[in-house]
């Protein structure tokens, strides 16, 4: 895992090390501190000698001022080190995430996607921003607080023996458990986003079926999932702070006792006493920063394995098996029985046995009823010949119908001939003919209505008309030179429809069904067949 992501963190090397640099030097000043404290107190205030006490307070004062810089530095260059990573991390994931192919995103989700290039490089950055401050600071404050607490009093230094291991044992036990928990809380993250995503893409379609009741209850589940979730997980890291603290306190009480036995018998100096006391404090909150740390490295280590497996995942669609000196000689197409189906793992294929010749300068009509696989036969042509191929789509001519509210425009008939802009299809289809280029429509199927948007389509050496009612207007039918007809049973075709109009159209089951007795099955019936 350090392999895959450390080369996302190498351009920022330089900032990394200086940030280590400053937070080492802070740390090793604020140590220093307590020694010339004590000084003051066994030496100046004992002997009286203000100047003495005057020159030492000017050097604590000096050495704060200089951690300070140190500290200020060691911030900057973590920010600029944390922030750096966490974007040549989102960078790499979104490049690599357009190189899937449907089946790799679908094996993700698109909220999934969202969270890992979001939330899980956020908690990436973070972790390095502070691991660049208390991972380095900790170690060297209780290394450094550790030796010279027994350089101050050995026999003192012995409370140490029973402390540092129950509190090892203390973080050790909260990381175990800790480490599923964060991963089920991004997990559910995923889950809630998932839930918006759909909700906002069908906005329309929720209000227009009065679907808001529902809606709300399915937030709210996952809502909830994620609130015990994350109640687990942070209910986990909160113990850490009191049972740290229970353990600090308690040596602070147990140094005061035995302290004070060897003040009072004159084996130990009141000075050396108090530099013991804020040794003792700077160990064990060494300790707490790391125990701090851990469990933010715990949550960093889930973010970072879904971040890895999105890096790693190979998309299934590549052109590794593309010939080197493959050349388009002439445009022409074919298809030399051709099987294609979305994922591995599905039983029916999508496309079966296809065979197809194309001559180069053709226009070619493919038609079919909904659900057919139209739509994939054209995307595979266009995938596989690239920019030889172009495409006119008859769903992107309905006809606008600005004189309407939406509420009529919802039930209209769309699966008739006349609900077409047929002429304005005829018209851009002759212009590609020519050489020029067109400006196709938009259409928006949540509002059901044309958009104002167009989207600009080539002239090439092949122009794909695909749509169900193409063959429906003997005028565009004659500017075929190929009519295609693909051929599907029509409990497949109807599946397919349900699948595509809920996932992609935010529609709901019941909406789908009615349109396809009331409208699409008879204008299928009347007008394909």
């Amino acid at each position: 895992m350090l392999k895959k992501l450390g080369p996302y963190a190498r351009p920022y090397s330089k900032w990394i090390a200086v940030g280590v640099l400053c937070s080492a030097a802070e740390a090793i000043f604020e140590l220093l501190i307590p020694l010339v404290m004590a000084d003051i107190v066994n030496i100046g205030i004992e002997t009286a000698n203000q100047n003495y006490i005057l020159q030492k307070g000017l050097l604590m004062m000096g050495m704060a001022v200089i951690s300070l810089c140190f500290g200020l530095g060691a911030a900057a260059s973590s920010s600029v080190a944390g922030q750096g990573f966490g974007a040549e991390l989102r960078r790499a994931e979104y490049e690599h995430i357009q190189d899937f192919a449907f089946s790799n995103i679908e094996k993700f989700s698109t909220a999934s996607l969202v969270t890992r290039l979001t939330n899980d490089v956020n908690n990436m950055q973070m972790t390095l921003m502070m691991g660049m401050r208390l991972l380095v600071r900790a170690p060297v404050m209780l290394v450094a607080a550790l030796v010279l607490s027994i350089r101050l009093s050995r026999d003192l230094s012995n409370v140490f023996l029973v402390v540092i291991p129950l509190l090892l044992i203390v973080i050790v036990l909260i990381l175990t458990k800790a480490g599923p928990l964060f991963r089920s809380l991004q997990e559910r993250t995923d889950a809630l986003n998932l839930v918006v995503q759909e909700n906002l893409t069908g906005i329309r379609v929720v209000k227009s079926f009065v679907r808001e009741d529902y809606e709300e209850e399915k937030f709210a589940k996952r809502n909830g999932d994620l609130k015990e979730s994350s109640m687990r997980a942070f209910g986990m890291v909160v113990i850490n702070m009191p049972v740290m603290m229970l353990i600090i306190y308690s040596t602070i009480i147990a140094v005061m006792w035995f302290g004070g036995k060897m003040v009072y018998a004159g084996t130990l100096p009141v000075g050396d006493l108090t530099a013991f006391f804020t040794y003792i404090t700077q160990i064990l909150m060494s300790l707490m920063m790391v125990s701090m740390m851990f469990m933010m490295m715990t949550r960093s280590i889930a973010c970072a394995k879904r971040i890895v497996e999105v890096l790693d995942e190979r998309p299934a669609i590549t052109d590794d098996s593309a010939k080197a000196d493959a050349a388009v000689k002439d445009g022409s197409i074919d298809f030399d029985h051709v099987f294609f189906k979305y994922s591995e793992t599905s039983p029916e294929w999508v496309l079966k046995d296809v065979n197809i010749h194309i001559p180069s300068g053709a226009t070619v009509g493919i038609l079919g009823g909904t659900g057919s696989g139209k739509t994939t036969v054209t995307e595979k042509l266009q995938e596989y010949f690239g920019a030889d191929v172009s495409v006119l789509h008859h769903d992107s001519y309905y006809k606008r119908h600005d004189e309407l509210p939406f509420e009529k425009r919802k039930l209209l008939n769309y699966d008739h001939p006349d609900s077409f802009d047929t002429s304005l299809l005829i018209e851009d289809l002759r212009s590609l003919k020519a050489g020029h280029t067109v400006h196709c429509p938009v259409y928006d199927y949540s509002i059901h209505n044309r958009t104002d948007r167009t989207e600009e389509v080539h002239p090439t050496k092949v122009i794909i008309v695909e749509g169900i009612l193409i063959f429906a207007d003997a005028e565009l039918a004659d500017e075929m030179d190929i009519k295609i007809f693909v051929d599907t049973d029509a409990d497949e075709r109807i599946l397919r429809r349900i699948v595509r109009d809920v996932r992609e159209r935010g529609r709901t089951l019941e909406s789908v069904v009615n349109q396809y007795l009331t409208t699409v099955k008879p204008m299928h019936e009347q007008y394909v067949e």
